[in-house]
């Protein structure tokens, strides 16, 4: 049996916590904390393929809960990890702040439950694993000089 995804799920509302790891758990390998600080020491002693975020959090609001984590997993991981931002509400502004910060993945949680937000979740990881087969298979043409001028890397 392959292994499962492990995701953490940063959210300070216990009942939230308690329905997406409910709905998630044949999926996923979830655990969770409830503040931005401990999603920063929970990425730094455990290696996750995804991270599903609030953004209404004791220690940190909108974008910025946002950049603090995605700074943290830029220094931590050499690939791009998927943040899923997973709120009820998002302003107009905070989502063009968001857009504009490099957040590729926003979930309304009213429009996002069960089986629909584990496929959602499922794509992020795919499509970030994707691309970073890419940029392997990129340096590795470089590497090996395929990518030179005037050389293809199917010839």
């Amino acid at each position: 049996m392959a292994k499962k995804p492990r995701l953490l799920y940063v959210e300070d509302s216990q009942m939230d916590v308690n329905t997406v790891v409910c709905a998630l758990r044949s999926r996923f390998e979830v655990e969770s904390v409830q503040t931005i600080s401990e999603a920063i020491a929970a990425v730094s002693e455990r290696t996750y393929d995804a991270v599903l975020l609030d953004l209404q959090l004791p220690d940190a609001r909108g974008v910025d809960a946002f950049l603090r984590l995605r700074k943290e997993f830029d220094a931590v991981y050499e690939e791009r990890i998927p943040i899923i931002v997973y709120s009820a509400n998002i302003s107009s502004t905070v989502l063009s702040a968001l857009v504009n910060s490099g957040c590729r993945y926003i979930l309304v949680k009213a429009d996002y439950r069960g089986e629909r937000l584990s496929e959602e979740i499922a794509k992020a990881i795919l499509l970030a694993t994707i691309q970073q087969a890419g940029v392997v298979l990129e340096k590795c043409y470089q590497d090996n000089g395929v990518l030179e001028k005037g050389r293809s890397p199917v010839s």
